[in-house]
């Protein structure tokens, strides 16, 4: 029986990006994005194939999503723009799809894409698997266990350059998960692009690679404190990252979210109807 079938994500951001943006996988995260991006520890539908591979493994049913997230509202559009310059008009859609096969195995695919219009477009298709051993290291009824794998194709593509660079990029990686659950408090441990393959065009240029620790715990039966340390590492940038996020859940139809890092603050809704869900983030 089919008890989700459907998940619907809008989204709408406020936010301050720097100049790089290579494969930064926010599209999708609306949820997590509400929550000041602690999706590590957090993720238990669809999102997982983007925050953390492990939480795939919270899936009972076949689900769907779909998002589109624009950035920078308010911004001309192409039609004012003057001849020669090119518009910042970024957005980005997703598309997932997840299914257990097993009791102890679920499987998704997942795609998201990355568009600025003439400037720039990057996609990337993922196989995500998911597997509970808890039953294979004699955890208690209370404990859970899961690992998780992404499988990913990066397609890069720059637009309107000079005919000197070669302008198309593929590539492949993969990232590790892990969610460990115990009574009220649950950790959640990924590691994104685990092989540092180059992407530049001109000079050398690595895939980031993220290593995100999230910890969720569960203060009332309907309200959520979450927390997460992101390191983000390339070859021309190190950063990390502390997030906090907290979640509500009202009348078991209506969710509120709150969230915080260094560079954004906030605030989501969420709606559950049946079998559909409805989130909107800003």
């Amino acid at each position: 029986k089919i008890k989700n079938l459907l998940i619907i994500f809008i989204t709408v951001h406020c936010l301050l990006l720097t100049a790089h943006c290579a494969f930064l996988e926010y599209g999708g995260q609306t949820k997590s994005a509400a929550l000041g991006r602690c999706g590590t520890a957090y993720s238990t539908d669809i999102e997982s194939i983007l925050t953390n591979p492990a939480g795939i493994m919270y899936i009972q049913s076949p689900q769907v999503a779909v998002e589109y997230q624009k950035f920078f509202y308010g911004l001309k559009e192409e039609k004012d723009i003057i001849p020669g310059y090119f518009p910042v008009n970024i957005f980005t859609n997703f598309f997932g799809f997840a299914i257990p096969i097993e009791k102890t195995i679920n499987l998704g695919i997942g795609w998201s894409n990355l568009d600025s219009k003439k400037l720039y477009n990057e996609t990337i298709f993922f196989i995500t698997i998911g597997k509970d051993i808890g039953e294979y290291i004699f955890i208690t009824d209370e404990e859970k266990l899961f690992l998780g794998a992404n499988f990913k194709f990066f397609n890069m593509n720059y637009l309107n350059l000079t005919d000197e660079y070669d302008n198309k990029i593929n590539t492949i990686n993969f990232d590790l998960g892990m969610r460990y659950k115990i009574n009220k408090i649950e950790f959640g441990l990924v590691s994104k692009n685990i092989f540092t393959f180059n992407v530049g065009i001109i000079d050398k240029e690595t895939l980031p690679q993220e290593f995100n620790l999230g910890l969720s715990y569960q203060l009332f039966q309907k309200l959520k404190l979450l927390s997460e340390l992101k390191n983000r590492i390339s070859s021309s940038m190190t950063k990390s990252i502390f997030a906090f996020g907290i979640e509500n859940i009202l009348f078991d139809i209506l969710s509120t979210r709150a969230g915080i890092n260094i560079s954004e603050l906030s605030f989501g809704l969420g709606f559950s109807i049946n079998k559909f869900e409805f989130n909107y983030t800003i």
